[in-house]
This record gives structure tokens, sequence and C-alpha cells, in this order.
């Protein structure tokens, strides 16, 4: 019996090894190993996951409640945006109110031909005479043309395209503006002719308004024509307008009082509320 007999001799098969299979052992145990690395590895980067799921989480809540915030501000800027204009709509028709009552005892001759050599203040106490009403130089606080000034050296006359510029007149008793006015109103067919002479053109003895009311009230007459309104005017400064004879009168201080009481413009037939 050999030594390496002798050596194995009291040993089972299964503890027998041969190279191969501690090479096989060896290469279990590296794998084992690596496995074992690599399960850590899979248990950081699943912290990590878990960790950044939560970072985000965090992160959503902050961005949810930012976002929150934010609609909150817009809310609160959009209105004080409001607030503003209606504090300016509400300065700007104070103001509107005030410069026209400081037009209460103006009013304006619309049509009369101009001259360079024109005297505003007959013109004005010719046409007060022709319609009635009793009027002196000492009653006119000021008179004046308004309105661009017409190219110097040319010429008016009805079949040009420029209009004449109104006269204003400032009286020192708005008792005498309002006779001027009704009676002018009982004159419809009032013409230049017979105050200045030249080729008759249309007159039209009106009260002044602001700037704001004026095309407030050019409106008002484009839109009451446009629907079937009979009666558009001012009074005192104010706009009135009136369906027919059978429907009261509605006042219009503003576009959105067109809009409601009349109706858009150019639309005839449309539900009004008066």
């Amino acid at each position: 019996m050999s030594k390496n007999s002798k050596l194995n001799k009291g040993k089972s098969n299964d503890e027998i090894q041969t190279p191969d299979a501690l090479a096989e052992l060896r290469q279990l145990r590296q794998d084992l190993s690596e496995m074992k690395t690599q399960n850590n590895e899979i248990s950081l980067l699943r912290q990590e996951v878990i960790e950044l799921k939560e970072q985000i989480s965090i992160l959503s809540v902050s961005l949810t409640d930012k976002h929150a915030q934010f609609l909150t501000k817009l809310e609160q800027a959009d209105f004080e945006i409001a607030t503003l204009k209606s504090s300016v709509a509400h300065l700007q028709q104070q103001v509107n109110a005030q410069e026209q009552h400081s037009m209460r005892n103006e009013l304006e001759i619309v049509g009369v031909p101009e001259s360079d050599t024109e005297n505003l203040t007959h013109i004005l106490l010719t046409t007060s005479q022709i319609i009635g009403v009793q009027l002196l130089e000492t009653d006119v606080d000021d008179i004046a043309r308004v309105g661009p000034m017409r190219p110097r050296g040319s010429k008016l006359n009805s079949n040009d395209d420029h209009k004449p510029r109104p006269i204003r007149v400032k009286l020192l008793r708005r008792q005498k503006r309002d006779e001027l006015l009704k009676a002018a109103k009982a004159r419809r067919n009032l013409t230049s002719e017979t105050i200045v002479g030249g080729a008759p053109r249309k007159l039209y003895v009106n009260e002044r308004l602001t700037r704001e009311n004026r095309l407030l009230f050019r409106e008002a007459r484009l839109r009451a024509t446009a629907n079937g309104f009979r009666y558009c005017w001012t009074r005192n400064g104010v706009i009135y307008v009136r369906e027919n004879d059978n429907k009261p009168s509605s006042r219009i201080s503003s576009l959105d009082d067109l809009e409601q009481r009349v109706g858009p413009a150019g639309q005839a037939g449309q539900d009004r509320t008066t």
C-alpha cells in the first residue's frame, strides 16, 4: 500500500477533494462574496431610491404650497387691479362732473361761417335777437372760437369739407343761457345767412359739453338711431334717451349704460331694458 493510500484511508469519498473541486469551491465562494456585495449595493440603491422619493414628496408638497401661494397672490393682485381701475373710473367721473359743472353758464353756436373780420359778440347778439331772446353785451363773460384753427387764407362755404369752428359763449348768468337754449330749440330752422350773410348754413345752439360727454353723446345718438329710439338729448350736461312717447327716459352716464339701455351699435331689434 502506497503512502497516499494510507493517508486517504478512513476518509469518505465526499471528503476527498480534487483540484477541480477546490477551484469550483473557491469560485463559489467568490460568487457568494460578489452576490453579497451586489446585495449590499442593491440595498444601498434601494435606500437611495427611498430617500429620493421622500425628497421628491417634500419638494412636491413645497411646490404645491408655493403654487397655492402664487395663485393667492395673483388673485389678490387681480383684485387690487380691479379696485384701482374702479377707483380711477370713479375719479374720472368726478373730474368730468366737475368740469361739466364749470360749464353750466356756457353754450356753443355751431355752423357760423368764419371770417377774418368777424365780430363774435355781434354774431351772438344778432342770433339771440333772431330767436327772440333779449341779450346785452354786458351779459357776456367770454366768447371765442374753439378747436384747431383753419388754414390762413382759406375760405369756407356750404360746400367745403371743413366745417367752421364752433363759437363758445360764456354768460354771466345761467338763466340767460337757459333762455337761449330753449328759444333755439323752438327755432329749428335757424340758418346763417341772416346773421353773417353768404350761403345759408344750418345753425345749432347747444349747451357746452366736456370732451368725455361729447363723445358719449355722439355714440348715444348713433346707437339710438340704430336701435329705433326716437329721442336723444342733453340737459345740464346729462345725456338722456327715450325710445318713444310711451316709454320713460333713461339717463346715460357711460358706455355700459348705452349697452344695457339702448343696445349695441348698429344692431336694431335686439332685446333692450329701459
